[in-house]
């Protein structure tokens, strides 16, 4: 895992009777099988490793919010929403709420009904169809967990412009 958090380097003392424990130890920050190895750097003894550690996403912290894009005023767009943990792993066994709101409330725009996730069917991820009809340069979504408000994302600065008159 390149982006894992390792312990510093550690120099070991005759008060150590050769174990340390790390505080912290080790914290991986991806999905999937990781490994771990150790080594002594110049002393030539044999390094040491643990492998196959299955590392699972975490809790959700936040929500992926792609496909929302400078539009129309009125044009439907198709976003997907996806739980995410602290490292954007997706949350896969996700199984809370979703709401959705933006920047000028939910009766000027077309968002979707609440929706509630299904771990075996969605696996984290879900699209919907938006349509923000308010023309601005400065137009946002946000999307959070009905049940828990800490579990919210905000997309920001979307371009949505003045339909043609018909």
């Amino acid at each position: 895992d390149g982006s894992a958090v390792l312990p510093s380097d550690y120099t070991f003392t005759a008060a150590d009777n050769g174990v340390h424990t790390f505080a912290g130890g080790v914290t991986f920050k991806t999905v999937g099988t990781q490994s771990v190895s150790v080594s002594d750097v110049g002393a030539g003894i044999t390094s040491g490793s643990q492998s196959s550690l299955g590392i699972v996403a975490g809790a959700a912290k936040k929500f992926g919010i792609s496909g929302l894009g400078n539009d129309v005023a009125g044009s439907s767009q198709n976003i997907t929403v996806t739980a995410q943990d602290e490292f954007n792993n997706t949350v896969t066994n996700y199984s809370g709420t979703v709401t959705f709101t933006t920047d000028l409330g939910t009766s000027t725009d077309t968002l979707p009904v609440d929706y509630t996730y299904v771990p075996g069917s969605d696996g984290g991820v879900h699209s919907f169809a938006v349509a923000l009809k308010g023309a601005s340069a400065t137009r946002s979504l946000t999307v959070r967990d009905k049940d828990n408000n800490t579990i919210t994302s905000t997309q920001s600065n979307v371009t949505i412009t003045a339909a043609n008159a018909t």
